[in-house]
């Protein structure tokens, strides 16, 4: 057994083009420092954290906390991932097609095709 090697609750990109993926760890592996491995507090489980991930907020908060790196590619660093808001709630309809707006204008910003 390697010491220090834990098995993480789910994994995070690293680096993306479109935005960063949150996958849960169902198969119990152990990773790399290709991924971020995340580790769940116990406040919020898994579901919960996917259903928030995935929300116009969180994709335009991965846009504004991460940084951009050459050919289009998003970098999130952990104290950035860590920073990513995850919204309780859904927004309105109308507020939700400006923060898609926006989303979009990061990718153009750092060259996403």
């Amino acid at each position: 057994m390697v010491p220090d090697v834990r098995i993480p609750d789910a994994f995070l990109s690293y680096m993306s083009g479109e935005t960063p993926a949150l996958v849960s760890n169902e198969a119990g592996c152990v990773c790399t420092n290709s991924v971020h491995a995340v580790a769940l507090t116990g406040k919020m489980p898994m579901g919960e954290l996917r259903r928030r991930w995935d929300t116009p907020i969180a994709r335009l908060s991965c846009e504004l906390e991460g940084h951009p790196l050459g050919g289009g590619m998003l970098k999130i660093e952990p104290r950035e991932a860590a920073s990513t808001l995850l919204p309780e709630s859904s927004i309105p309809p109308d507020q939700q097609a400006l923060v898609e707006e926006g989303i979009s204008l990061m990718r153009q910003w750092r060259h996403y095709a």
